[in-house]
Order: C-alpha cells, then structure tokens, then sequence
C-alpha cells in the first residue's frame, strides 16, 4: 500500500503540539521526519524480518509487502557503501536474499523497497553479527576426563560441558573387525561406549558448534585423538595365603595383598578370595559373595555381616596339560585374561573327569592341588584374574603359594 504525505496538510496542526507538550522540546522535533519525507509518495516495505547468520554469510528472509507496486528491494550495509539487489516476487508470501563473502563482525542493515517509477519505502533496519575465523578460533574439543578398556569395548568418560554453543560431539573408532564407527552423541551425555572397540588403533573426536540459534552453518573443529591406556597387568609372583582361623586368608586380588580375617572385615569391598580347607573337599577357593562361606564356622558370619561382599565366576584347570600351562605363561595383557577365562568356561567341562562341584565354573572351586590353574572373573570389579598354584601345605593350618596374573578393566 503506498502513503502519500503532504506537508501543508499537516504543519498547522505540528506547529500547536510544542506548546501542548512544553517550550523545552525544539519546535521542529515533532516534524522533522515528515519535513524530509516531503510530498511523496512511499512504497510499502517489507514486515517480519528475520536474518540466520554464518559463517562469513547470512540470509535474510522477509514477508512479501501487500503492495503490488514494490517489484524490488535493495539491502544496504556499511553505511550504504555496499549493497545488493533483488526483484520482489508477489506470487510468494515471504522473500529472503543471501549475502555471501562477508568479513565476520557486526553489521546494520537497512532494506529499502522501490517501484518502478523509482520511489521507495521507508527503511527497515535490522542489526546482525557474521561469524568465521574468530570464532573459529575459541572453539575446543569436548575435554575427556578419563578413558580405558571393558572387556568387549572401550568407554570414554567426558567433562560436564558449558558451553552453550556446542551442540554435539563425533566420535570416530575402528572395531575388531576393521570396520570403522561414527559415533555422535549430544553435549549431554556423560559416558560413552564403543562396542568392540580396537584400542590399538587411533580413536579420536571432534565437536559441532552453532553460534546461534538456526544458524545457517555448523563450525567443527579438529579431530583429536584420544588416548585411551591399556588396563593395568600385574603379575603377583609367591604370594602366600593360609588356611587357619588366625591366617592370611583372604586376598584383593588387584593388589595381591593378602590379609587375615579381622582386617579383611574394614576391606570389604577389595577382597575378592577366600581361602578355606575342608577334610572332604580339601582346598577350596571361595568368593566372599558364595554362600559356601556358611560351610566353615570361621566364614559364617560374612554372609550375614559383610554389606559389601564380592562376587564371581571361578573356573578351574585341574592338573593342566603342557598346553594349558604355556597358556597361562603367556598371559601378558588384560583382555588375554578375560579371553583365557571364556575358553576356560568352554574348555574345562569338556576335560576328562570334569567336576562341576570342584572345577565350576562358580562361585567356589574345590580340591586345589599343585600346579591347577584357576581362572576367574569379577564382573563388578571388572577384574580379571589367572591363578597358578605353586605349592600346596595341605589341612586346616596349611596353606598354599601362588602366582597371580591380573588386571582391571576400567570400571
């Protein structure tokens, strides 16, 4: 819709409002605007303007004006030095103009229409900031607070997130099978998993930012790798556990340390093995969590007192093979641990004379003698564990030596 002003229609009744408002104000205050407007004739404008802003572009998107006479609009910026130019298409509600080629930093625009006679519209103006190398720049990867292995993945632990312009994190990691992973997780996330991840190559991320709300690009940094360390191996060579009611019979078997009863009682949540001997069964391994414990006078109480009693699965290599031994020797990671202890599930019921009782897998294993090898998993623990028997004192103030390989996956 096009306005037309004429000045003299409106002076007289302009000249009376500075004596309504106050003789402070300057007399022209009130007018000036419609002064420079003058007798002419003014196109209608464009309405609801929106700009998405980028990186070194932006759009700007506008509602068609009704005025049939505006056939084109032109957006000025840098103090109308620059601008660009476009037809206005009525046979569509809303219009938009890309401007590309921008240096970042903020910028006025004003949008003009015209007819084609030449007269214009009154000036929409609207303020937006352009985004690039700068802000590029302050941009830094989603911070991984702590890495490591599971049995069959990877797990990455990251920092709480601030940032309000970050929207999401990609992960990139090769699997067992040389298969490689995409992972994309939002900023939100605390913990990831990477199935089957193979650890011995490169893992690494990157993260996507947007600088504001609809923004028409996504600035994405760097891929970082990330370190994620072998669980820790140790080989825990003679250590001496014993079977009477006032020895060293309970072991945390991620340390090797081994500890009587009554200090075993403010341990609870580190000890994973107890050793006890019975006139009918002889040796026997058992996990604080086993209800076997109920079977020795000594133990009974830990069924009922500890709050924190570890569990596992036991599996036993009763007079093993010279295969089986060189199996064990050759044990030098953790994932070769949880790897030997899963054949062990699958080979050991399949050996001569296989004893569920004695040789589980379980909770408890039974009639230990020199030279068995025990096999055994603590899911909660995430710890993996190969025992050799050295040497075996047999009775009920007897004992034994042992050699352990172990190692925990990260919890």
């Amino acid at each position: 819709m096009k306005l037309r002003l004429n000045i003299r229609n409106v002076m007289l009744a302009l000249w009376a409002l500075p004596m309504l408002l106050g003789a402070c104000t300057p007399m022209d205050h009130y007018y000036k605007d419609l002064i420079e407007m003058g007798d002419r004739q003014y196109v209608g404008k464009v309405s609801d303007v929106r700009v998405y802003t980028g990186n070194e572009r932006l759009k700007i998107v506008w509602a068609t004006p009704s005025d049939p006479s505006a056939e084109r609009i032109v957006v000025y910026w840098n103090n109308r030095l620059d601008s660009v130019e476009q037809r206005l298409d009525h046979q569509v509600d809303t219009g938009f103009i890309a401007i590309n080629g921008l240096a970042e930093g903020p910028y006025t625009f004003n949008m003009v229409t015209f007819d084609k006679s030449g007269n214009r519209s009154l000036s929409v103006e609207l303020n937006a900031q352009v985004y690039g190398p700068r802000f590029q720049s302050t941009l830094r990867n989603r911070v991984v607070e702590r890495a490591g292995e599971l049995p069959n993945s990877a797990v990455i632990n990251w920092y709480e997130e601030f940032s309000e312009t970050m929207v999401h994190t990609e992960v990139r990691y090769t699997d067992m099978d040389g298969t490689v992973h995409t992972v994309t997780f939002p900023k939100d996330e605390m913990r990831l998993s990477l199935p089957n991840a193979d650890v011995t190559l490169p893992v690494s991320h990157r993260s996507f930012f947007v600088p504001q709300p609809a923004a028409l690009d996504t600035f994405v940094t760097e891929f970082e790798t990330i370190q994620i360390p072998p669980p820790q191996f140790d080989v825990y060579d003679g250590v001496a556990m014993s079977a009477s009611s006032s020895g060293r019979r309970a072991i945390d078997l991620a340390t090797g340390a081994v500890y009587t009863l009554t200090e075993a009682n403010s341990l609870q949540g580190q000890i994973d093995l107890l050793l006890a001997n019975s006139s009918s069964s002889a040796m026997n391994f058992i996990a604080p969590g086993n209800s076997g414990v109920t079977g020795w006078s000594a133990l009974t109480y830990i069924n009922s007192d500890w709050t924190n009693r570890n569990n596992g699965t036991m599996v036993k290599y009763s007079n093993p093979t010279p295969a089986e031994i060189e199996a064990f020797n050759a044990l030098t990671t953790v994932r070769q641990l949880y790897n030997a202890y899963n054949k062990a599930l699958i080979d050991v019921p399949e050996r001569p004379e296989y004893s569920l009782t004695n040789e589980g897998p379980g909770g408890r294993v039974r009639e230990i003698n020199a030279g068995d090898i025990i096999y055994y998993w603590l899911e909660g623990r995430g710890l993996a564990v190969a025992i050799q028997v050295l040497a075996v004192n047999p009775g009920n103030s007897g004992g034994m030596d042992l050699k352990i390989k172990t190692g925990r996956f990260m919890p």
